[in-house]
């Protein structure tokens, strides 16, 4: 039975709420994380779907106006969500340097932050790492030989988001003949975003990373503090050690006098004490410089400027999701009533054309897509049938402004939860 196109929101979106039962519909990857996010950019999805009129049939040709269409209507909406952000981090942001009216500065956070910071997460396709994934994350060997000391009692909330994951060459000295190199793979996040605060602080801090090694994730803690590694530490014993040569030089010449053997024995020991005291701090401040560069070279964004990234990562999304669930839906519109697939099979058939046309694996995010597409008026017969009414149906969307607020009404909408609960869980065991 062929689903009815006309049915009312609620219905629409049933179909695809659960997962599949086809096993294409789930790709599989490096990573039990399911990856909505989509990596390619939206004009090549555009021109992969002007350039297939057999499969898109009279769409081809309008794909590209459409797009931009409803992208206008999708910016539009995230520039209001980005204002409601923007205006609900003013007093959490530890960079602000304006009163946050009504109220000055540094008053209590905003309860609705937790609710809309997550939101954001969840609709620029971020997942949450658990505290089970924090703990094997910081328990793997860091790929770029950083140790980092964790202190979990200077937490007072902490939440990691990551989005995609994937695996990079990194060239590597070896231990056992260090004049020569090997390259290896390592597990990255291409994505990786940092909500945490303090004790003793009244902001909140957000970071924003790239490609960030999974072993490598305890570097990137706002308490994390950089400790030497074991070759560190030998290192500078053996260089303390070498203080003790005057001492073993005058007990091999012959001196066997507790005075003759007292200064030079002072001397040893002060000696290898002072080495080690500033091998040691010169070691840690190596280890931190070391970090310091790492974690600069992988930042994005910071605080206000990672709201309005993430914004902007929603906007490509919701673009992306909307015309690909477009063009699978009016190239179904145009199939006999008797060979139109099941609207469940949506996220398989979406999956399976980015597979085939990019080489790129994601789990399709089909109920934002057909929300997006209700919202937009794109589901009626007439708009799946004629490009030309669905250009001007979105084209009286973006005029109207009718559907400016739906995010913020949507983030009113949540439940209250407070901003990195993951953190006081972690924090507290």
């Amino acid at each position: 039975m062929v689903p009815d196109l006309s049915a009312p929101k609620p219905s629409m979106l049933e179909a695809v709420s659960n997962p599949p039962s086809n096993p294409a519909a789930r790709p599989t990857g490096r990573t039990s994380l399911e990856d909505r996010f989509i990596p390619v950019r939206i004009e090549a999805i555009v021109n992969a779907i002007d350039a297939h009129p057999e499969r898109f049939g009279e769409l081809s040709g309008w794909a590209r106006k459409i797009s931009h269409a409803i992208d206008r209507v999708i910016t539009l909406e995230v520039g209001e969500l980005h204002r409601h952000l923007d205006r609900l981090y003013a007093s959490a942001n530890p960079d602000l340097d304006a009163l946050a009216e009504p109220n000055p500065a540094w008053t209590t956070i905003d309860e609705r932050l937790g609710s809309a910071l997550g939101y954001l997460f969840d609709r620029a396709s971020f997942i949450p790492l658990t505290n089970v994934g924090i703990e094997e994350a910081i328990a793997a060997s860091s790929a770029y030989g950083l140790r980092v000391r964790i202190r979990p009692d200077r937490i007072e909330s902490l939440a990691i988001h990551v989005r995609g994951r994937s695996t990079v060459e990194l060239i590597k000295r070896i231990r056992s003949r260090p004049w020569k190199r090997r390259t290896i793979d390592i597990e990255v996040y291409t994505r990786l975003a940092v909500v945490a605060r303090l004790r003793g602080e009244e902001g909140l801090r957000l970071k924003l990373f790239r490609d960030i090694p999974v072993a490598d994730v305890e570097a990137l803690l706002p308490h994390a503090e950089a400790t030497m590694s074991a070759m560190d530490r030998a290192m500078v014993i053996a260089l303390a050690a070498g203080s003790l040569g005057s001492l073993a030089k005058v007990i091999s010449t012959g001196a066997t006098s507790t005075g003759a053997l007292a200064i030079p024995a002072t001397i040893g020991l002060g000696g290898m004490a002072i080495r080690s005291f500033f091998g040691y701090r010169r070691k840690q401040k190596l280890r931190t410089a070391h970090r310091t560069e790492h974690l600069y070279e992988k930042n994005l964004a910071n605080n206000a400027a990672v709201l309005h990234t993430l914004c902007r990562m929603i906007a490509h999304e919701e673009s992306k999701t909307a015309i690909v669930a477009y063009a699978m839906l009016a190239a179904r519109h145009d199939l006999p009533e008797d060979r139109r697939w099941p609207m469940d099979e949506l996220p398989a058939r979406a999956n399976s054309f980015l597979h085939r046309r990019f080489g790129v694996t994601s789990s399709f995010d089909a109920p934002t897509a057909l929300e997006t597409l209700e919202r937009l008026g794109l589901m009626t017969e007439p708009s799946l049938a004629d490009p030309d009414r669905t250009l001007a149906t979105v084209e009286a969307h973006w005029k109207t402004r009718d559907t400016i607020a739906h995010h913020v009404h949507a983030i009113s909408e949540s439940p209250t939860q407070e901003p990195g609960s993951t953190g006081k869980e972690r924090a507290s065991s």
